[in-house]
Formats: C-alpha cells, structure tokens, sequence
C-alpha cells in the first residue's frame, strides 16, 4: 500500500460527516500521474480514477434508498478512445462474461434473469448481479370461474338438464353452505379455481431488455431496431436514440420490488437510463470525407467537391461562430456569402482561380478564398449519397446514478461493446463513447476498496476487435428463446479481447 488512505466516519459525534487525510490525495494523484507516463499507460484507468478521486475530495455523505450512506457529487463526464477496445479498466479484474452476457440480454429483450446466469456461465449455487432484483418466487392468483358456466360444463358433460343440476346444487349449498358449490364441482369432476401464474421467479420486470425492444406506448415499440434503422438509413439525423427511462413503470415507493414488478413496474428506477448515437459517414463511391477543408499559405480556405455531384446543393456554415453563411449550387457555380449586412455572389467565369471564386481541379470542383481568419465547412449535403460503410459511430451514455466502485467500470465497458455492434451492423467503426454522469457516488462500505485499487499501478488497454465469429446485432435481437446461442456468442465476443492483464477483482457488497 502506497499510502494509508484512512476515513473516519463518526456517526453519534458528527452525523454526516467525514473526514479524510489531504496528503493521501495527493499521492494518488502522484500515482495516476505515473502510471499515465508508463509503457502502461490505460486512459481507461485515468479516466475511471479521476471520477473516484473527485468524488472522495468533494463528494458530501447522503442518505439513498439503501440501507448504505454513500459519499456523492454531481455533474461530471468522461471520454474514451474506443476504436480497438473497450475502455476496460486494469486496476482491478473485471467479469468480461458478466458484462458481454448482461448487454446481450437487453438486446435479445429478455427479462429473465435465469437466462443471463446461463449464458454468463454464473455457477448454479451463486447469484448473479440481477439475482438481488428480481422476483423472489413464482406467484399465483386463484381465480373462481363462473358457476353457471360450471354448469353448462356438467351438463354437457353428463347429458343432463341444466335446470336439474342447478335443483342439485341449491341442495348440496343448503348442506354444505359455502363449500357446497366446491363439493358439488368436484364430485361432478368439474375444478372451481384455477390458479393463474402472474408473476415467474426470476424475472425483472419492464426494465432495460424490455424497454430497448418492447417500450409500450399505443403500441410495442422495438426502439432498438428503430436506431439501427435510423443509423443506417438517415445518419445525419440527430434522434439517434436508446431510452430506458418511462415514468409510467417507475417503480412505486409504497411497494416491495416484487409488488412492483407483479403490477407490471421496474423493480429499481434505470441506471443508465439514455444513450445517444452520432454517425460519421462519407460520401459514397468517392471515399472522400464528409467535411474537406484545405487552407493555404494565406488562410484562404478551399473545399472540394467530386465533379459527379455536381447540381447538388451544399450549405455552408462559419465553424467558428457556427453560423449559416450561404448556399453553394454547383451546376451554376455560384456561392452567396453572408456577413452580416453585407453579401457577394460569385459566378465562375473562367476555369481560372478568381477571388471567392471556384475552379475545376482534375475531377472536383474547388471553392476557393472563403475565409481569411476563420474556415467553413460543408455543413450539410442536400442529396447527397452518403453511406455508413467505412464510417464511424460514437456513442453518449448518460447515467442518472452511477455506482462508481462497482458499477461505472461494467456500464462503460458495455457500452462501448454496443457502440462496436451496432457499427459492423452498418459497415463502420466504433469511434468514441462519451459517459455523462449525474450522482456518481462511492457507498461508505467501498472506501477502503477504493483506496486500495487507485493505489495500483495500471496494464496497458487490452485490444478489440470483432471477428466474424460473433453474430450480428440484428442476429442477437432473435435469440431469446436461445440460451444455446447466446452462449455461443458470449463466447465469440470474450474471445475477441486480447490479453486482458488486471489486478485481481476487488469484492464489494451490492447495495440493494
């Protein structure tokens, strides 16, 4: 142990209160600052450590809806490189197959907590993470079926008068009182209840499966589908959404987590409740970036366009003041450039290079001297053919309550393996996953664990790529009725990360 990281929490003398040694902070930053400057070098780490750090300098202790107080802030974010990995931490050894497993679930949409432990290999005498959630046992209601019907059954049944077996039933209650319908069914083979199961072991309720792949509204929407859809079909578009949060299931304070879900409400309120996908295509058969902007020695900025497109229109914005500046027709080559009152159309003339102007250069169009101090960009391409294939996709988490000792690492890792699906799914690459965080808090029975891994130097990142033994995103949508396959592609997609070298996994009690 680098350094001796004590709290002191004094519950009677001082009631939410802590109190902690400046020094030890600054040698784990000391520490964080070295390990970045090794030929281990983890931004995971890095990124995952100054969250930790922030939290035990400036975090307040608060009650929660657990039995355990937790030192919280709020309001932080964090960028990952994911392009070949998964932003898997290395100061302590995280369950790959858990975290591959548990994604997996919520893309096929089941709720079963049953079918996650078997295709994350969780041995039978152990619980899983969601084990803590979900319902405890099988519930049954009883349901008393109509009496007449009952006798309408009998009397088919023995070929008898319905009038003449109600006459037998007035005698048999007469008798028996209340048991007497009960008595009579049963002796005429005839069951009065019925149980009905309403609610299976193991199961969660509508939580995050559920809300990626059957969210009611009027009707079951599969918004999973719809975003690879959208990615695929309209990658521009800025409602490239997965949402988890719908105030009609919140879970209600009044009950338990199994009256909740039996009332067809989450057990626990999402976590990860959004996530948000940005696309980064380029022009089709051209191979040619989206936004081109060459500056010469002046400063004068220079797009080109492919010759096949033109007739196209093309707007174009003030990247530094994010302002509409013009359009840009290429058939007529012309270009209107807006600065505040003042305007300038330009007309090529000539195949020659003029102010402001635009000539041919071998088979692209080039629009020359728009800018002296600041570039433009092609901000937008009206009609353009663009494709995903050879692209990129980025994605944003936004985390609502992020348990940073044991759940923050396991939700970046997972969806930083979703951004990687979901762009082979369209021929592209993953990109970068931003997380934002909302209350980002370490439980006061994780401090000590805390300390002792931000005192660990780091391994470097482990590599990733998907190979094509792992099945596609769409192919995992089917496979809930598949513990089989799912298993199979648990396996594929663990095979995948090369070398992942960690400090052993550090326990720490769930709070429920």
């Amino acid at each position: 142990m680098v350094c001796n990281l004590v709290f002191f929490l004094n519950f009677q003398k001082q009631p939410g209160a802590i109190m902690y040694l400046e020094p030890a902070f600054a040698e784990l930053e000391k520490i964080r600052c070295e390990n970045l400057a090794s030929e281990n070098q983890n931004m995971a780490d890095w990124e995952y450590s100054r969250i930790a750090l922030n939290v035990l300098q400036t975090g307040t202790l608060r009650g929660n809806r657990t039995d355990k107080r937790a030192l919280s802030a709020f309001g932080n974010s964090m960028d990952f490189d994911i392009e070949d990995n998964l932003a898997l931490i290395s100061t302590k050894k995280l369950p790959l197959r858990y975290i591959v497993g548990e994604l997996l679930w919520f893309i096929s949409g089941s709720s079963d907590v049953a079918l996650l432990n078997e295709i994350s290999s969780v041995p039978k005498d152990k619980n899983g993470i969601w084990d803590e959630w979900a319902l405890s046992r099988n519930y049954y209601q009883e349901v008393v079926r109509d009496v007449s019907a009952m006798v309408t059954e009998i009397a088919v049944n023995e070929g008898r008068k319905e009038t003449v077996i109600n006459q037998e039933l007035v005698i048999y209650q007469e008798k028996f009182g209340l048991d007497g319908i009960t008595k009579y069914m049963a002796e005429h083979g005839v069951p009065v209840k019925q149980k009905i199961q309403v609610g299976r072991k193991g199961h969660i309720g509508p939580l995050y499966g559920h809300q990626w792949r059957r969210r009611q509204t009027e009707a079951y929407i599969d918004q999973l589908d719809w975003l690879i859809n959208g990615l695929q079909n309209d990658p521009l578009d800025r409602r490239h959404l997965l949402v988890s949060w719908d105030p009609d299931k919140l879970p209600r304070p009044d009950m338990n987590m199994d009256e909740n879900i039996l009332v067809d409400k989450q057990p626990i309120a999402p976590c990860h409740w959004a996530s948000q996908y940005y696309a980064e295509p380029i022009l089709t058969d051209a191979n040619t970036p989206l936004r081109t902007l060459v500056t010469d020695n002046n400063g004068c900025g220079k797009f080109y366009v492919p010759k096949k497109f033109l007739g196209e229109s093309f707007r174009i914005f003030n990247e530094d003041l994010n302002e509409y500046i013009g359009d840009f027709n290429t058939e007529e080559y012309s270009l209107s450039i807006t600065t505040g009152d003042n305007a300038e159309v330009i007309r090529k003339q000539t195949e020659s290079s003029i102010k402001y102007g635009v000539t041919v250069e071998n088979d692209f169009v080039a629009l020359n001297g728009l800018s002296q101090e600041c570039g433009y960009q092609l901000h937008s391409f009206a009609g353009l053919p663009v494709t995903m294939q050879g692209g990129k996709v980025s994605g944003m988490l936004h985390m609502r309550s992020s348990d940073v000792f044991l759940g923050l690492p396991f939700n970046i890792s997972s969806y930083a393996l979703l951004c990687h699906l979901m762009g082979r799914e369209m021929g592209a690459k993953a990109n970068r996953l931003f997380v934002t965080l909302g209350d980002y808090h370490i439980y006061e029975n994780h401090l000590e664990q805390i300390q002792e891994q931000l005192t660990r130097t780091t391994f470097k990142q482990p590599k990733f790529v998907l190979s094509d033994d792992v099945p596609s995103i769409r192919q995992i949508m089917q496979m809930a009725n598949s513990p089989i396959r799912l298993k199979e592609a648990v396996d594929a997609i663990v095979a995948c990360v090369e070398n992942y070298e960690a400090h052993p996994s550090i326990k720490g009690e769930v709070a429920v």
